[in-house]
């Protein structure tokens, strides 16, 4: 065992420039491998801290004209206050402020922009 160690390091020595583009190449591997399995972790448990998660969802609009479809998140307000009554599987509506947040307590109102 020592002498293919001892073998390996001499080989290392011997050609240098095929080492360091060798290590370099796995380092940047590995790292680009975590990096991605970070991303898909957080991207699939975003929403795990939530009770009942099984059970929300995020209604999505797609758009369609003669020469382009995309699909978007924003909806109007009147949407989360007749899907209850329209879908009676529903039970209760939340909306999402996207660089803002508006709060209201008693006769209180509290708005603040993002950053």
């Amino acid at each position: 065992m020592n002498t293919l160690y001892r073998s390996a390091i001499r080989h290392l020595f011997k050609n240098k420039t095929a080492a360091l583009l060798n290590v370099a190449g796995i380092a940047i591997g590995i790292s680009t491998c975590l990096l991605i399995m970070i991303w898909a972790q957080r991207e699939w448990s975003f929403d795990d801290f939530h009770t009942n998660v099984d059970n929300k969802y995020r209604v999505w609009n797609t758009f369609k004209s003669e020469s382009e479809t995309f699909s978007q998140a924003p909806s109007c307000s009147a949407l989360g206050a007749q899907a209850p009554q329209h879908i009676p599987s529903i039970v209760s509506t939340c909306r999402i402020f996207g660089n803002s947040f508006k709060l209201r307590y008693e006769v209180k109102h509290f708005s603040r922009t993002m950053r």
